[in-house]
C-alpha cells in the first residue's frame, strides 16, 4: 500500500490539530487498538535532523478509540515555532506501528509537504 498524500499548512506560533482516518478499500475503518504512531517534519527528505517529532508516546499523536480508524496529530505552539525557525516549507510522513513498536509490519500511511504561514501585518 502506498502512502496517501496530504499537505499540511500551519501558522507559526499557533497550535493545530490535523485529523486522519484509515479504512480499507470497502470503507471499513481499521481497529487501531494497540497501534503506535510517529511523525517527523524535516526541511527535506535528506535533512539529517527533524525539528519536530510527534508520537503517541509524547502526546503528539492520539487515537480516537471510540471511533475506529481515527487519529489526530497535535502541533503545539512550541512545535509550530520550532518548525518555522528551521524552514518555511518542509516534508513529513506518518507511520503506524502495530503493537506500538516500529517493525517490518509498520506502515507509512501519510506523507506530504508542510507549509508555514508567517504573520504579514506589522
Amino acid at each position: 500500500m502506498t502512502a496517501a498524500l496530504r499537505d499540511i499548512t500551519i501558522e507559526v506560533g499557533a497550535a493545530k490539530q490535523v485529523d486522519f482516518s484509515w479504512s480499507n478499500a470497502q470503507g471499513v475503518p481499521f481497529d487501531l487498538t494497540n497501534y503506535g504512531a510517529r511523525m517527523q517534519v524535516r526541511k527535506t527528505v535528506q535533512e539529517p535532523t527533524a525539528p519536530v517529532t510527534l508520537t503517541h508516546l509524547n502526546g503528539g499523536i492520539t487515537f480516537d478509540l471510540a471511533h475506529p480508524g481515527r487519529f489526530s496529530v497535535h502541533f503545539s505552539q512550541a512545535d509550530t515555532t520550532a518548525i518555522a525557525a528551521a524552514m518555511r516549507f518542509g516534508v513529513y510522513d506518518l507511520w503506524l506501528d502495530p503493537d506500538g513498536i516500529p517493525s517490518s509490519n509498520s506502515r507509512r500511511l501519510v506523507a506530504g509537504e508542510i507549509k508555514i504561514v508567517l504573520p504579514v501585518t506589522r
